[in-house]
């Protein structure tokens, strides 16, 4: 599995956490359905979490300017799924109350 991510801003605002429930329950449910080994899990752990780092974390909401957009865009069978999937349950697990994905 390959992918690119590109940040304007490469700093890190965060480090989510990534051992709760959903998140795990949901890495083990890839890694049976698609057989995947140790090192992509953790790729797709990795990717997650720096994505997630740079959105707005959920803790600091009264504290933090609210304005932040992502977008998601990629060839056919890229991997945009995967990520989209991966980060909503790492966000769920982080605090996140919702979670929208448009797509068409």
């Amino acid at each position: 599995m390959s992918e690119t991510i590109k940040f304007e801003n490469e700093s890190s605002r965060w480090a989510p956490f990534r051992e709760g429930s959903i998140f795990t329950d949901f890495l083990d449910k890839k890694k049976k359905d698609f057989a995947l080994s140790s090192n992509e899990l953790t790729e797709i752990s990795e990717s997650a979490a720096k994505i997630l780092s740079k959105c707005i974390n959920p803790s600091l909401i009264n504290e933090t300017n609210m304005d932040s957009t992502g977008l998601v865009i990629g060839e056919i069978q890229s991997g945009k799924t995967l990520s989209m999937t991966s980060v909503s349950a790492l966000a769920k697990d982080n605090g996140y109350g919702i979670i929208i994905v448009m797509s068409g």
